[in-house]
């Protein structure tokens, strides 16, 4: 019986994500923020002598060149190969690792799939090899841990902000000092000006990679170019967010083999995104990267300790429907 479930859901998981791979690899050049900017990449590649790697990472300019010589530069063949890349192997980790694969599937696609693999693609890609890492916390293998975090940040360079996992174990949780950590970020950013100032200086000090990119957002945050609206960890969602980390840490049992992990992780994400609040895009960045793992796998583990079943149920229910309408608001709405 049990088998005949297993193979149930990874049915449904195989079509869903052949659905996916078509929509986002199919989808019109210019329907979201991102799209028109790769096709440009896309077409006016010439050869590596040409690349800006300040600008775009190597694997995202591997990918472009093997579009150039095999499929002449087409624009359809770089969405689909690109779908294909970052949506198979994240759906099998996804059915691998999840106590509950149907929430799992749901919120991957109510929070992220819109967000990731449809808009931010080098990121979406990026978070493969950043979920391959995690069970290499759990079992205790840094090389392979690091050598991931190495290969995601080929693909996007703010995955290097993976390192910060391995100091976490699923040994033991301090439930007061996760619980805490992301209104310590909130008490922090009372001192905004100092806070950056102290960023900016941080900042002379990354590798070229990084600062190049940060700097583009203080760039842009200075010349007012960028969006004003709340920070999404300030938001309704990130909110709910908070109190169901607040929920996890309270009755955390580690029923799950990754849950102590996760929900140190989630702590970090929610301090980040508060003390890097003084820019929204930053923030919003780190938010959404670390948000793909604690988000769909993390979640759903609230149907562990509330009963009656529904309850939980209709909970995520309504967080994927509320998700949902702010990534189709938020992607292809208004931006």
């Amino acid at each position: 019986m049990i088998k005949q479930i297993k193979l149930f859901l990874l049915t449904i998981y195989f079509f869903v994500g052949i659905i996916l791979i078509l929509v986002a690899g199919l989808r019109t050049v210019g329907m979201d923020p991102d799209s028109g900017m790769y096709a440009d990449y896309v077409t006016s590649y010439i050869d590596w002598a040409h690349v800006d790697l300040l600008d775009k990472e190597p694997g995202f300019w591997v990918i472009v060149s093997l579009v150039h010589t095999f499929f002449k530069s087409s624009i359809t063949a770089f969405f689909i190969i690109y779908a294909s890349l970052s949506i198979i192997p994240k759906l099998f980790m996804f059915f691998k690792m999840s106590s509950f694969p149907l929430m799992t599937l749901l919120l991957y696609i109510s929070t992220y799939f819109i967000l990731h693999d449809m808009n931010q693609i080098r990121i979406g890609f990026a978070c493969v090899f950043i979920l391959a890492a995690i069970p290499d916390i759990l079992n205790k293998k840094p090389i392979n841990f690091f050598l991931k975090i190495a290969v995601a940040t080929i693909f996007h360079y703010s995955a290097i902000i993976g390192l910060l996992f391995y100091i976490f174990n699923a040994d033991t949780l301090d439930k007061k000092k996760f619980a805490l950590l992301p209104l310590i970020g909130i008490a922090t950013l009372l001192i905004t000006k100092l806070l950056f100032t102290y960023a900016a200086f941080i900042i002379n000090f990354l590798p070229n990679f990084l600062s190049n990119k940060v700097n583009i957002y203080f760039n842009l945050q200075d010349q007012g170019l960028l969006r004003q609206d709340n920070p999404l960890v300030f938001s309704l969602g990130g909110g709910i967010t908070y109190f169901l980390l607040l929920f996890l840490i309270w009755k955390s049992q580690g029923k799950t083999w990754y849950e102590i992990i996760l929900i140190k992780i989630l702590s970090l994400q929610l301090f980040l995104a508060v003390l890097l609040s003084f820019n929204h895009e930053l923030s919003n960045r780190f938010y959404t990267l670390i948000g793909f793992i604690t988000i769909p796998l993390l979640l759903p583990n609230i149907i562990l300790y509330l009963k009656p079943r529904w309850i939980p149920y209709s909970i995520l229910l309504i967080y994927a429907i509320r998700q949902l309408y702010s990534s189709i608001v938020g992607v292809f709405l208004f931006y």
